[in-house]
């Protein structure tokens, strides 16, 4: 699946990850189980869920060079100083 992602277009690869958290995440959602308003949140966060994975899948802005960023924090960290 992750190669799959990788070679189609773009709104292509972010149905296939949103189809993916559907089926494992919300299984009973889009079989009639759930009311409308809830299945529209649950689309609707299931949607921002995918366009983030997708652009962290592709390294697309601003997730290019996110471990970097989480490596200087924790290293600042370590410089800080210990109050008590």
């Amino acid at each position: 699946t992750r190669s799959e992602i990788w070679r189609v277009k773009e709104e292509d690869g972010k149905t296939i990850i949103r189809q993916i958290l559907m089926e494992n995440f919300y299984p009973g959602v889009e079989n009639q189980e759930t009311e409308g308003a809830l299945k529209n949140k649950v689309r609707i966060h299931v949607t921002k869920v995918s366009e983030w994975f997708y652009a962290m899948f592709k390294k697309k802005t601003p997730w290019t060079n996110w471990t970097h960023d989480i490596y200087d924090a924790m290293r600042c960290i370590d410089h800080l100083p210990i109050s008590s």
